[in-house]
Formats: C-alpha cells, sequence, structure tokens
C-alpha cells in the first residue's frame, strides 16, 4: 500500500538435511534501492546482515527483509541478497535479486481548463487573466515544471511600449514543495491600447522540464489564448496643395510633395498608392485640367506618376513626392482651389488599395499657378 511499510521473505534451503549444525552469513547489497538500518529520510529498505543456522535435521530458514514504505513515486528498485562463509556445508547458487516495485500515483501537472481563449483586447486598460496548474499527487519531495510562452502577441514584464501581454515573472518554473498538492496560478495581464493592432495576436502557454519525478499531462500541457483586437483602423487623408509653376520653359521641372496624415497611429503597417494623374469627368467652373504626360516638354504641365506609400507602425505623417510640376508658356491663374479666379491649373492625386487603412480624404487636388 502506498506508504506502508511491509516485509518480503527470502527462503535458505539445504539440499539435504545434516546430524550437523549449519550455518551461512547473509547480507544485501544496494542496486539502486537504498539501505539503511531502520526506515526514514529516503531509506528504502533495512539492511539484514546476519548469520542464518540450520539445526540438526533442518533444511529451510527464513529470513525476513523489511522494506520502507512511501508516498512519492520512483521507479522500481532492486537490491542483492548474497550468501558467504558457509559452515559445515558448500554454497550451491548464493546469490538472489530483489525488486522493491513502486505502488505509488506519479504527480501529472496539467494546464486546467479551458486550454483555448478569446479575448478582446479592450481599450480601457489593463484586462487581468490566469493560468492555472494542477497537480494529480502530493508527493514527499518536492517538484515542479517550467511554463514557455509563445505566440504573436508581444509578451514583456509590464504593459508598457509594444507590449500585449504583460506576464511579471516571464517563463519561470513553478515550484510545489513537499506534501503540496494545492494549484498554482499564474497570472498575466492583457494590455489594452486604443492603437490598430493585428486582427488577432495569440499568447500561447506550455508546461515543459518536469522534475521532482512528476510528469506532465499531455492533453492538457498548452494554453492557447486569441486576443482579438477591438480598435478602429486608422483613415488617411490626402490634402489639397497649391504650388507655383517653375520660371522657363520646356524641360524644366519641380518636384512636388505632398504631407499624407493618418488619423491615428497603429500597431500595424499601413499602405496605399498614391497615383498623380488628370482630372476627369465634370469639375468646376474656371478649373483647368493640367496636362499630364510621362516627361516634361511641349504642353505638359506635370509628370504623372504612381508609387505605394507605407507608414511604419506608430508613424501617423509622411511627406511624399507625388510629381513634377513642367515650366510652360501658358498663362495659369493664381490663388486656391475654391477660389473665383478663373484659369488655374488643376491635377489629383488618387489613393486607392488601402491596405489597414480606409480613406478619409482619397483624392488631394494640386492647384498650378503661375509664377
Amino acid at each position: 500500500n502506498p506508504g506502508a511499510p511491509g516485509s518480503a521473505t527470502v527462503t535458505i534451503t539445504l539440499s539435504a538435511a545434516s546430524g550437523r549444525q549449519l550455518s551461512v552469513v547473509y547480507n544485501t547489497q544496494a542496486g539502486s534501492a537504498t539501505a539503511g538500518a531502520a526506515c526514514g529520510g529516503n531509506v528504502d529498505y533495512v539492511t539484514p546482515n546476519a548469520t542464518a543456522v540450520f539445526n540438526p535435521g533442518v533444511t529451510q530458514v527464513p529470513v525476513v527483509i523489511s522494506y520502507c514504505g512511501d508516498t512519492g513515486f520512483e521507479s522500481n528498485e532492486t537490491f542483492t541478497f548474497s550468501l558467504s562463509s558457509a559452515q559445515n556445508a558448500t554454497i550451491a547458487d548464493g546469490s538472489g535479486s530483489g525488486r522493491i516495485e513502486n505502488d505509488d500515483q506519479q504527480s501529472v501537472i496539467a494546464i486546467a481548463a479551458p486550454l483555448t481563449q478569446t479575448r478582446a483586447e479592450g481599450s480601457q486598460g489593463p484586462t487581468p487573466g490566469t493560468v492555472v496548474l494542477t497537480n494529480s499527487a502530493t508527493q514527499p519531495t518536492a517538484l515542479s515544471a517550467t511554463i514557455a510562452v509563445s505566440g504573436s502577441a508581444v509578451v514583456g514584464s509590464a504593459c508598457t511600449g509594444e507590449v500585449d501581454v504583460a506576464l511579471p515573472g516571464g517563463a519561470a518554473a513553478i515550484q510545489w514543495g513537499p506534501n503540496d498538492g494545492a494549484q498554482k496560478v499564474v497570472t498575466y495581464t492583457i494590455c489594452g491600447d486604443t492603437s490598430d493592432d493585428a486582427d488577432a495576436e495569440t499568447f500561447i502557454v506550455t508546461l515543459t522540464q518536469p522534475t521532482g519525478g512528476a510528469t506532465i499531462s499531455p492533453a492538457a500541457n498548452t494554453m492557447t489564448l486569441t486576443i482579438t483586437d477591438d480598435d478602429a483602423a486608422p483613415t488617411m487623408t490626402v490634402p489639397d496643395l497649391v504650388v507655383t509653376e517653375p520660371s522657363g520653359f520646356g524641360a524644366v521641372a519641380e518636384k512636388t510633395s505632398l504631407t499624407i496624415t493618418l488619423s491615428a497611429p497603429s500597431n500595424r503597417a499601413i499602405s496605399a498608392t498614391l497615383a498623380a494623374t488628370q482630372l476627369v469627368g465634370k469639375h468646376q467652373t474656371g478649373i483647368t485640367a493640367a496636362t499630364g504626360g510621362s516627361s516634361c516638354g511641349g504642353l505638359v504641365d506635370f509628370i504623372t506618376s504612381s508609387h505605394v506609400v507605407t507608414f511604419a507602425p506608430r508613424v501617423t505623417t509622411m511627406t511624399v513626392q507625388v510629381s513634377s510640376i513642367c515650366a510652360d508658356a501658358r498663362r495659369e491663374g493664381s490663388g486656391t482651389l475654391n477660389s473665383p479666379t478663373a484659369g488655374k491649373e488643376v491635377f489629383q492625386v488618387q489613393a486607392s488599395a488601402p491596405s489597414n487603412t480606409s480613406f478619409a480624404k482619397p483624392t488631394g487636388y494640386i492647384v498650378i499657378c503661375d509664377p
């Protein structure tokens, strides 16, 4: 029985009865088992060093070996029983093997259900969470298991910077003391924010490296938390701009840049395609569609172009070159896009193909005025 001491009997026999008194010395040699003078500590059995005496006519002498019970899971343990120094007899077989079989339950460390969870990130600040670890059996010795962390979420010791989940102890060993069967609780914090993130991030806790004779449950060794983002993606604005045509004529060109803005920082990269093109369709009175081309010359007012602008995470403003203005001999107007001054030439910068954003103002109008 688990924890209970007991005994086993080894019988020393003679091949035939004798009219004389016979004797033989017996003892043991420890193998994987631990021998001692009495039970206690890590002792597995009591050493039976003595002499067996056969009175005349006796052919068998029983020897009792006491073993020490405990409640700790361990492998089966062995020892050797030996005979020596026979008197009035010879030893035919002087060695035998003994085995102490384990009858204690092994500690199985597991993560308590639910093993799959989904929670919103939240925008009102940190949200606490727990991972509960269980131990199926108490042990007389200490044991532990280590938690390993993985997944796409950024894990740190506190909710600062880009950290998605705060785990103060990090990947650490969780300890159980002797005869400790209590649950252990690992506390983490989901770091809520108001910035757009990836649609879903994962925080994965896995049990590894058991010690003290424990094992890890293969069916309950991993908890996966999916953190869903609940923040809106920022919007992109393409502004209007008034530029002055460069002096000269023909191939003279002057670069034109726009400052593209986002409504809020994002934890994701954001991109869109910007294309400088001629106005199409109807437009207001007094505005002339500027003439685009691949190079300056003739009646070309600006260089058409198309390229992708990419915002790195947390960046909200980018100034990008969108076109070049060409000098020509025609008279343009002056003023702003919505002023009544006639004769203005205008082209558009159109945003399209948004990634991780939407458009608050997808079109910017570039007004070309005479120098």
